[in-house]
């Protein structure tokens, strides 16, 4: 199996995850505002941990994902 798309789409989520968990500080976000970003999120979240689990066939799961996404 390719794993470079997926290395590439973990990265993306995990960006956008920390993206939103800061747009989430803003005070003057409404909730309506609020809810859909948390939603966007979780979703997020969600892609992130599906991908993980592909991966978590090898003993050096966390050091790979984590290595590939700081470049």
């Amino acid at each position: 199996m390719n794993t470079d798309i997926l290395m590439k789409c973990y990265c993306k989520s995990r960006e956008m995850t920390s993206y939103y968990s800061n747009l989430l500080n803003n005070d003057s976000l409404n909730n309506m505002e609020k809810d859909i970003i948390y939603d966007l999120l979780l979703n997020n979240v969600n892609a992130s941990v599906t991908i993980k689990k592909i991966f978590d066939h090898t003993d050096e799961t966390e050091s790979m994902l984590e290595k590939n996404c700081s470049s």
